[in-house]
Parts: C-alpha cells; structure tokens; sequence
C-alpha cells in the first residue's frame, strides 16, 4: 500500500491508521480523492478533512467498531462506506473473537476496494442489479454472525 502524509503535520502514514503518531490528528481515508486525510472535528458526527474547505464528511457506521477508517460525504445517503456497503453477513461484535474476527475481515476488504477504486472497476452492488450485484458473506467458522438489514444491506 502506498504511504500517504498527515495533512496536518506531513508525517508519513499508512492506510490502516487512524491516528498520526506525530500529532495526534485523527485520519480517516477518502475514497474520492483516494487519499489518507488529517480531520478536524465540526460537531454532529461530522468532520472537516484537510483537503476541504468545509465540514462534509462523516466516518463510516462501522468505525464505531474499529472496523473501518473510510470517510462518507454528507451528500451520500448511505451509512456504511463505499466497501462496507457490500457486507450481507458479518461476524457478531459482542464477543472479542467475533470482533477481532470482523477487524481483520474489514481490512482485507477495504484493501479490496481501494484497489477496485485505483484500477477503475466496475463494483455494482445489489442496489444497482439485484440479481448479480456484488454483496459479501463471511459465514462463521467458529463463533457466531450476524445478518445485517438496513440502509446500505440488502434483504436478499
């Protein structure tokens, strides 16, 4: 993975970090502009990234997780990111297994789709072909999952 700069203080970091070591800021990676970004908070979920002039980005539901570092624009309906958007069936989080599970599941996939976004590729969700749009099951080996509903997952 390519080594983006704190937008705040120009120290390295890396794609899965959330926090610059050097200053503190709290980052969080842009697919839009595919780059890391440092954050300033605004109040109401919503943050101001260092590339913009205005507070319009929110974090992706499943950071409350420690799951995920996308950012969303204000202008997307959705809750979930663009790569966690896609998950149907997913490990459950009230068990540290089941999470440390889903943490690692949730950086395979957002290195998944930072490469789909850099290359340019088609990812049709089943919001677009219900039929034969894209949409991710992580059946459980051990422990127990859950099936997500709601804005963003599909009932199918």
């Amino acid at each position: 993975m390519k080594l983006y700069e704190c937008g705040n203080c120009g120290n390295p970091v890396h794609f899965d970090n959330r926090v610059c070591i050097n200053c503190g800021s709290q980052l969080g990676f842009l697919p839009e502009a595919m780059s890391m970004q440092a954050l300033t908070p605004a109040g109401d979920d919503l943050w101001q990234a260092s590339s913009r002039q205005e507070a319009d980005v929110r974090f992706c539901a499943n950071a409350a997780h420690d799951i995920c570092n996308w950012l969303i624009s204000t202008n997307d309906h959705h809750i979930y990111c663009q790569a966690c958007r896609y998950n149907r069936i997913v490990p459950v989080t009230d068990n540290p297994e089941g999470l440390a599970r889903w943490q690692k599941i949730g950086q395979a996939q957002r290195h998944l789709f930072y490469s789909l976004l850099r290359w340019n590729l088609p990812r049709p969700g089943r919001d677009v072909d219900p039929q034969g749009g894209a949409r991710l099951r992580f059946p459980r080996r051990r422990g127990r999952c859950q099936r997500l509903s709601g804005p963003g997952h599909d009932r199918s």
